[in-house]
């Protein structure tokens, strides 16, 4: 199976809509409060609409401190990440990583990690000295695959739901 990791094609609308569904989808499939249900995801992230979340990321097309990628098998996108490059409170640049997913039926093929390994990448690129990464505490899967690159697990923490911070030391690489 070829899979490609590429920039999301900033002049075709249905790659802005599938990478929207998806980071919709992220959330509700990780955040076990929502039940699903966007609903339920308004009530608490004012944000939470196709609509807005489509604006932001056409926003972020052309900001050069962040990245909107997406892996293609085939002539399908199968699986999206988004993430940049940040500031801490002390001036040092880090990477976050904001949302990823992997479409059902191209799960557990290593998709997930080709996308990560790509941000960490660019991360190093871009002078960051640490990656950084939130899920949900029951999000076993991501957990898993950010250890299998280095992160470690601090938390968990608690706001409006209890999560956990993935942080990867990457100075050094």
């Amino acid at each position: 199976m070829n899979i490609i990791i590429r920039e999301i094609d900033k002049d075709d609308p249905e790659e802005l809509h599938i990478v929207t569904e998806w980071c919709m989808a992220a959330v509700l499939e990780t955040i076990p409060e929502f039940n699903g249900q966007p609903e339920k995801a308004i009530e608490q992230l004012s944000n939470f609409s196709h609509e807005k979340i489509a604006a932001m990321i056409r926003n972020d097309f052309d900001d050069a401190s962040k990245r909107i990628m997406v892996a293609v098998v085939g002539n399908e996108v199968a699986g999206q990440a988004l993430y940049s490059v940040k500031e801490d409170a002390v001036g040092n640049t880090y990477g976050f990583c904001f949302s990823r997913y992997v479409a059902p039926e191209y799960r557990r093929m290593g998709i997930g990690a080709l996308l990560l390994e790509q941000a960490i990448d660019w991360f190093i690129s871009e002078g960051a000295e640490y990656a950084v990464a939130q899920t949900h505490v029951t999000n076993i899967a991501l957990q898993r695959l950010f250890a299998k690159f280095g992160f470690t697990i601090s938390g968990p923490f608690t706001d409006s739901w209890e999560y956990y911070t993935l942080t990867k030391d990457i100075s050094g690489q």
